[in-house]
């Protein structure tokens, strides 16, 4: 072979491209010593096929082979290749763009990929990366390498089954540095019934010697309009499996046939086995059910109106609940796998972050609450427009329930039949599936609960006001004597940071979360924050009261346990300490998500 020629190989479609290719390498700058070729192919059955033509045509030691689309973009693209040859004698094959670990569908774009830096790709460090496979744009092969036609006669996988045949060998396989481009276009895959057919073959005969683990899975990630994923994304890439981010403009509250189609296509092109998603999205578990593949929603609102939607019978459906009250209603409604999973704290994000001067500044204080008032027009339009009988059963709820935290639900059943209708009348306009299957609960929820959260919280916020107070909340209108509220503050990077220099954290819980924990509460024990906590059934359960946090069950205890823990830092602190051990052990994301993994009988961490 002539180990001074290189040779450019592409399949050509017409003359318009064919020239085009001719008038590129015009342009290159030539080492000296050196010639070059160009075999453009036409009227191929296939690109493996025409490859392979033009392979039995050339004596050139070095190919390189090219999509007829792209463009060549590096004039001195020739001194790069014989430099990384150069470097290494066992490289056979240069890509401008490779993964070194094969995702578990053999689609090598559905995982971490390395070339010229974009939005899905990392830059490659120093000369070269070595990879596992290289994609189709542009690639370059050293040495007497042909292409498979009996398996791949089509136009798609031959690069895997190129490079599987030189893993196989021991060779090597890089991807250049591309600080300066080598090409100006890298194409994606075309999931077709053909890409489809060669990639099981390629799956079934390659996946061992490209590291593949079959017992993994692809898992897709929601982020949803309303929320984003991130400590769930961080604990799942813990795990085997392959993780995919679905971030597509979906929203818990719409279910169209748009959004079904444009989830059902991301699951298929993707080929995901399950879906996560923080709370139940209708318009997800609709696309799983269409695809036959599990959609698991870890619910952290109570209650979550879309949980009463009909979407919530699919057979796909695997609902965790951090409320065992919610469980029960849940599975009653007809849902066909609930579980009950506490929330958790993402432990490693929050030892991350490092608190410097200008934080103790801004964040140290005795007391903090971070949360809403739910100050709202409603409350009055309502109170003005309901009879008085209706008027006076509020008012008997409200002082039955104000400021109580003894583990009872002193709303729901409270209201006569006349009641409900006319306050359903007055705030469902518009068909809801909460409000049709259990008014009660519907009512309390967009109404009772938030009005008398209202009073509580204003009333606290008054009593406390003595101590040096940090109230943290995106409300606008707040007219509290002696509280000046501060804006609301980032959840990833300035939260942990308030939480862990606060002397006391409050967390105060909407009257609708009947038994379980609010993430709140794990945010700020996971970030070593002292947490005074109103009294929830299930924090027995999980916690030592007075051991891992404390609690209050009226304002006045509230008030006292203030004061008590102001005076007393040694053990404040080492309730905190033991607090955020607890949380590391127990409830970390890590732990968590392994758990609802063993729910879904999928294998958890790596081995």
């Amino acid at each position: 072979m002539n180990e001074k020629k290189f040779c450019f190989i592409s399949c050509i479609s017409d003359d318009e491209h064919d020239q085009k290719v001719i008038d590129t390498l015009s342009q290159l700058q030539v080492p000296e010593g050196y010639e070059i070729e160009y075999l453009g192919v036409r009227q191929a059955t296939s690109i493996v096929s025409g490859y392979n033509e033009a392979i039995d045509s050339t004596d050139a030691l070095i190919k390189i082979f090219f999509d007829e689309n792209i463009d060549i973009t590096c004039p001195d693209i020739l001194f790069r290749i014989l430099s990384i040859y150069g470097s290494d004698p066992g490289i056979d094959i240069i890509g401008v763009c490779g993964t070194d670990k094969m995702p578990v569908d053999m689609v090598m774009q559905h995982g971490i990929m390395y070339g010229e830096e974009s939005d899905n790709t990392y830059a490659v460090s120093g000369d070269y990366q070595e990879v596992l496979c290289i994609s189709e744009d542009l690639f370059v092969v050293k040495g007497n390498y042909c292409f498979n036609s009996k398996l791949f006669d089509g136009n798609s996988f031959y690069n895997v089954d190129l490079c599987a045949n030189a893993l196989r060998n021991g060779r090597k396989i890089v991807v250049a540095n591309q600080s300066l481009p080598w090409i100006n276009k890298s194409s994606s895959p075309a999931y077709d019934n053909d890409f489809e057919k060669y990639r099981k073959i390629a799956l079934e005969k390659y996946a061992q010697i490209f590291g593949i683990d079959q017992t993994a899975k692809r898992i897709g990630v929601a982020f949803l309009e309303e929320m984003s994923a991130n400590d769930m994304l961080w604990a799942l890439l813990q795990t085997r499996h392959d993780v995919e981010i679905m971030s597509l403009g979906i929203s818990i509250y719409r279910n169209t046939p748009e959004d079904v189609d444009k989830i059902y296509h991301f699951i298929t092109n993707h080929h995901i086995d399950i879906v996560f998603s923080f709370d139940f999205c209708p318009a997800i578990s609709a696309a799983c059910e269409k695809c036959s593949v599990k959609y698991a929603s870890w619910i952290y609102d109570a209650p979550q109106e879309a949980l009463f939607d009909e979407q919530v019978l699919n057979s796909c459906n695997y609902v965790f609940s951090f409320d065992k009250n919610q469980v029960k209603e849940t599975s009653e409604f007809g849902c066909p796998n609930v579980f009950y999973q506490p929330l958790a704290a993402n432990t490693t994000r929050m030892a991350m972050l490092k608190t410097e001067a200008d934080d103790v500044a801004r964040f140290f204080c005795e007391v903090s609450f971070i949360g809403s008032l739910y100050s709202d027009d409603l409350y009055r339009n309502v109170f003005d427009r309901v009879c008085s009988n209706t008027h006076k059963e509020l008012d008997r709820i409200i002082e039955g329930s104000m400021g109580i935290w003894d583990g009872h639900d002193h709303i729901s059943g409270k209201l006569s039949d006349s009641s409900r209708e006319e306050l359903l009348s007055l705030l469902c306009s518009s068909p809801n599936p909460l409000a049709k299957a259990n008014p009660d609960t519907y009512i309390n929820a967009i109404f009772i609960s938030r009005y008398l959260t209202n009073f509580e919280r204003t009333e606290i916020l008054r009593r406390i006001s003595k101590h040096d107070l940090h109230f943290y909340t995106r409300e606008s209108n707040v007219s509290i004597e002696n509280v000046t509220p501060l804006p609301a503050l980032d959840y990833a990077s300035e939260l942990p940071k308030a939480y862990a220099l606060s002397k006391i954290n409050l967390n105060i819980t909407l009257h609708t979360i009947t038994s379980g924990i609010p993430l709140r509460v794990f945010d700020i024990m996971g970030s070593g924050g002292f947490m005074l906590t109103n009294y929830q059934p299930e924090i027995d359960d999980l916690f030592v009261i007075g051991k891992d946090l404390d609690v209050f069950r009226n304002i006045d205890e509230l008030e006292e346990k203030i004061q008590y823990y102001l005076d007393h830092d040694d053990l404040r602190r080492q309730i905190a300490q033991n607090g955020q051990l607890k949380i590391k052990k127990s409830h970390s994301y890590e732990t968590s998500m392994n758990a609802m993994l063993n729910a879904l009988q999928l294998p958890q961490a790596r081995d």
